[in-house]
């Protein structure tokens, strides 16, 4: 018995664009970064199968992202570490509050974005839950990579970018 197909709908937004990267980067990429992961506390241990480069603050220097772990909650967070003449470094959950979590501990995926992509959070009807779209009136250009994470059992997650002052959190199903 023969189908129709379904109508295509094309917008002018797409799924985020991943760079791939290796699951455990080369020591000497690492390196460059010494300064910084020295600067951090022994409480956090960064977890090296999930390490990604970008130029997260568009700043034109390649920046380190990595999920760590607080030894002292055993919560799961992001850390950024800015390329910079001096440790810089910003913790995202892993017991610190990130669009009110503060334990992401439930990423699968773990992804660099290419700057100048345009993304959208997901809007969910709050009484029903339903997803019902891309929120395309507040989309926001990268200026930088953005950090894309994801849980594959749900399929929910969000994206960390910068918008030239700060760090945001667009969430996304």
């Amino acid at each position: 018995m023969a189908s129709e197909a379904p109508e295509v709908i094309v917008t002018e937004l797409q799924p985020p664009q991943m760079v791939e990267v290796d699951a455990v980067p080369p020591l000497d990429s690492l390196a460059a970064f010494k300064e910084g992961i020295d600067a951090l506390p022994d409480s956090l241990t960064i977890n090296k199968g999930h390490i990604i480069f970008g130029d997260f603050n568009a700043d034109a220097k390649e920046d380190l992202s990595a999920l760590v772990t607080n030894q002292n909650n055993s919560k799961v967070g992001v850390i950024i570490i800015h390329a910079s003449d001096k440790p810089d470094y910003l913790v995202f959950g892993g017991g610190l509050l990130v669009n009110g979590m503060d334990d992401l501990g439930w990423i699968d995926v773990f992804r660099s974005i290419p700057k100048g992509q345009t993304v959208a959070a997901t809007l969910v009807d709050p009484q029903t839950g339903d997803i019902i779209g891309e929120d395309e009136e507040n989309a926001e250009t990268l200026e930088g990579n953005g950090i894309y994470m994801h849980v594959n059992e749900a399929g929910g997650g969000g994206i960390l970018y910068w918008d030239g002052s700060k760090y945001n959190w667009l969430h996304i199903e």
